[in-house]
């Protein structure tokens, strides 16, 4: 779906064509919801101790506590990565219903997220999979990192992850509205302004 949503989004973007530019939102949306569910599988083997998972056996243990197991959904590359995928698909959609219909910074802003969503899930998938099986479940997994074992991390890698998943989307409005003639520095600064607000968080 994110192929989808990249390739049909450029497409539309390309020739202008707003038909398509809205089939390549709706794969973007149908991406999202397959990398939410993706990571709520993940937090779910981490959850109950799947040691037939790399990921699993690198990230948690019998003795990790439960919050902590399922905060390794974002302890390790893969999981980040999952992560990062959701929220700039996540991004894609809210930016692009924040801008006018039918029009072509729209088209370009949710065409190029999509291709950066894209790029992130072929990482995910194809070089740091989180969904790498072992060949034979171990007695029990390495745990996780000590720096990650206080209650403040609970709240502030996911608020991190999100943030910075979000600086690209007033990036591409900025680029794109730059080299068009469209109003885009309204938008541009609300997404800034959210961004920087959950960093400092």
């Amino acid at each position: 779906m994110a192929v989808w949503g990249a390739a049909l989004g450029m497409a539309g973007a390309v020739a202008g064509r707003a038909e398509l530019s809205e089939s390549g939102e709706r794969g973007v949306h149908a991406a999202s919801l397959f990398a939410a569910l993706s990571l709520a599988g993940l937090a779910y083997a981490l959850a109950v101790g799947d040691l037939t998972y790399r990921y699993v056996a690198s990230w948690t243990s019998s003795i990790t506590p439960l919050p902590y197991r399922i905060a390794a959904v974002w302890a390790g590359p893969s999981g980040s990565l999952l992560v990062w995928a959701l929220v700039l698909g996540l991004g894609s959609s809210v930016a692009a219903a924040s801008l006018p219909r039918r029009r072509s910074l729209r088209a370009w802003t949710s065409a190029l997220l999509a291709l950066l969503m894209l790029a992130v899930l072929i990482l995910t998938c194809f070089d740091t999979s989180p969904f790498k099986r072992l060949p034979f479940a171990p007695d029990d997994g390495r745990g996780i990192s000590l720096e990650w074992m206080r209650p403040i991390v609970l709240a502030q890698m996911p608020l991190g992850y999100v943030a910075l998943g979000l600086v690209a989307v007033p990036a591409v409005i900025t680029v794109m509205g730059a080299l068009g003639t469209e109003e885009w520095r309204g938008v541009a600064r609300r997404w800034a302004l959210v961004s920087w607000a959950l960093l400092c968080g």
